[in-house]
């Protein structure tokens, strides 16, 4: 920003420049013959015999009228240029001014930006740690409760004591890998192994597991994935594996008895496989349904006699995007829910809705 002795400067050279301009100008209007012989009546000799004195009184006169006649345009532009040049240092002031409150604050982002990274960091190596620490003692547990089972000797009370510990144990050791899978997404520290999948071959591994486990809640289980020229998409295998078992176990605990579940994908934009398990059981509340992918957030479905964590939807979700995918959702309440992914195709363009 200029200094106010610089400013001052400036003001004279140009009201200096100014004064020269209109010199020039009446230089130019009136010539040099007038001012040698009116400016300098000595010189001049009077033919209508006319006094000096009046003589100079017209120059006066005149000059005075011309100059102050040519000086007034010339000090109007003079004070619009002062003016704008006092409009610009002021904008210039507020530039500044505005631009040392953006840094301020954009330094204030940085810093909490810092801190929330680190604390998420802290966060998640704890867990982590945690969630090693815990596991060594529960695989001993289960392990132990394995190995009574199998006794001969144990009565049906003792017997039904165990499957206590093991169904426990299962449901906790199932928790404690959903809480290291979810640190471990976290952190950035997850390795993934993308890899060409025919999802056809993999959903006939998958779909004895997905009947059995509607048989077991009274569920019908469609697997709408026909037989035929399979289609390849690029993910992890075992995480893939990971996302439909949490899709299809939710779709089939949180449904109606006698419902049903059906599995099916779908070609999109040509580049993207979208696989979508479709069930008739509950849905979801329009008002909770931006609350399904908050960790541990089971929809008020704690007292619903339904095993879960709230995590499995979440961990779900980040891994179909890590694998370079997205992973969404529709539900009407009392009709159903239709959980949907979407992975990159692996050189295939099929046209059919299978």
């Amino acid at each position: 920003m200029p200094r106010p002795s610089s400013i001052v400067s400036i003001r004279l050279k140009v009201l200096f420049g100014m004064l020269l301009m209109v010199t020039m100008v009446f230089l130019l209007a009136y010539g040099w013959e007038f001012l040698i012989e009116d400016w300098f009546p000595i010189l001049w000799f009077d033919e209508n015999g006319e006094t000096a004195e009046e003589h100079w009184e017209y120059v006066f006169t005149s000059v005075g009228f011309t100059f102050v006649g040519m000086l007034i345009p010339f000090y109007l532009i003079y004070k619009n240029f002062i003016r704008i040049h006092d409009n610009e240092q002021q904008l210039n002031r507020l530039n500044s001014d505005l631009q040392k409150e953006v840094d301020r604050q954009t330094r204030e982002i940085r810093i909490e930006k810092e801190k929330a990274e680190a604390a998420s960091a802290s966060k998640s190596d704890f867990l982590a740690r945690a969630s090693h620490e815990l596991r060594t003692p529960l695989n001993a547990i289960l392990g132990f409760a394995q190995l009574m089972d199998i006794d001969p000797e144990l009565n049906q009370d003792q017997k039904k004591h165990i499957s206590y510990i093991l169904e426990g144990g299962d449901h906790l050791l199932h928790l404690v890998n959903e809480i290291l899978d979810l640190s471990t997404i976290e952190s950035g520290k997850l390795k993934l192994n993308i890899q060409k999948i025919g999802i056809g071959k993999l959903m006939e591994s998958l779909t004895p597991m997905f009947e059995s486990m509607a048989r077991q809640h009274h569920i019908r289980f469609a697997n709408q994935i026909s037989s035929g020229p399979d289609i390849f998409i690029q993910a992890d295998e075992g995480r893939l594996k990971q996302v439909l078992l949490n899709l299809v176990s939710n779709a089939v605990k949180y449904n109606n008895t006698g419902g049903s579940v059906a599995i099916s994908w779908k070609v999109e934009r040509e580049t993207f496989l979208r696989i979508a398990v479709v069930d008739t059981g509950l849905g979801i509340p329009l008002d909770l349904q931006k609350d399904l992918f908050e960790p541990f957030n089971r929809l008020n479905q704690r007292d619903s006699g339904s095993e879960g964590t709230g995590i499995g939807l979440v961990i779900s979700k980040k891994l179909t995007e890590i694998m370079g995918g997205h992973l969404n959702f529709t539900s009407t309440l009392g009709k159903g829910s239709r959980f949907f992914i979407e992975l990159p195709l692996q050189n295939n363009n099929p046209d059919e809705t299978r």
